[in-house]
């Protein structure tokens, strides 16, 4: 048993690299496993449901989700944003008469993003989640969906690195130019970011750019910073 000292949250996730072998997360595919696999424990505090309700967006698996569960109470929450593309080449250029320039047909509409959370009154974007509440007589929060909630809740705070800690290549951008050159961009910026571990990470040992061993997860930055649950977390796998 060893112990490593820091005077911040910051430092301490720095000490902390070295002491969680690489290799224990390539095991895990999907973000919500890792989370539980590592042994995060929600404190049920409240906060990243909060700060996350601004700027968050359900992924396709989540809608397709609630509507099989017909979920109008969470599907009337969403700001869907649609534009008109072409069904066969998935463009969006088009002529005055809304048919694509490439291939002549007609256009049509879908849904790019879905945003969350909005009131369904109103059009306005809420400051918080409206699942969330207080449990009674207790500082601790209850999320009023979690047995569905959004995949972005899931994997907080978690989450796939988009670009090397070492030389700053963003994996995004270079992966779309090399191994997914042929995937149109509106399908390619559509995959979620398990879909990116999943089809560009997950064999990928080193960095492309300086070919040194990459870090596939890490913690959020509000999440070392404000969340209970992940500084518990940290804390406690440095004196492991």
């Amino acid at each position: 048993m060893h112990n490593i000292w820091a005077s911040n949250i910051t430092e301490l996730v720095d000490k902390l690299k070295g002491h969680i072998p690489v290799n224990f997360y390539l095991k895990v595919m999907i973000l919500s496993s890792l989370i539980e696999v590592i042994g995060f424990r929600c404190q049920q505090c409240g906060k990243c449901c909060e700060w996350g309700g601004p700027s968050l967006s359900a992924t396709k698996e989540d809608l397709k989700r609630w509507k099989k569960e017909r979920r109008k109470d969470i599907l009337k929450y969403i700001d869907f944003i649609s534009v008109k593309v072409c069904p066969k080449c998935k463009k969006g250029v088009l002529t005055e008469k809304g048919t694509c320039i490439a291939c002549g047909l007609e256009a049509k509409e879908e849904i790019v993003v879905m945003d969350l959370w909005f009131d369904p009154a109103t059009g306005e974007e809420l400051e918080r989640c409206p699942f969330l509440r207080k449990v009674r007589n207790q500082n601790k929060y209850r999320c009023m969906i979690h047995e569905t909630k959004p995949h972005r809740c899931k994997e907080f705070p978690v989450y796939v690195a988009t670009e090397c800690d070492k030389c700053g290549l963003n994996f995004v951008r270079y992966f779309k130019d090399t191994k997914f050159k042929s995937v149109p961009l509106k399908q390619y910026f559509k995959w979620s970011l398990d879909d990116f571990f999943l089809r560009a990470l997950k064999n990928v040992e080193t960095c492309p750019g300086c070919h040194k061993p990459i870090t596939k997860f890490t913690f959020h930055e509000w999440a070392i910073e404000n969340c209970p649950g992940t500084q518990l977390f940290l804390r406690e796998k440095v004196t492991a």
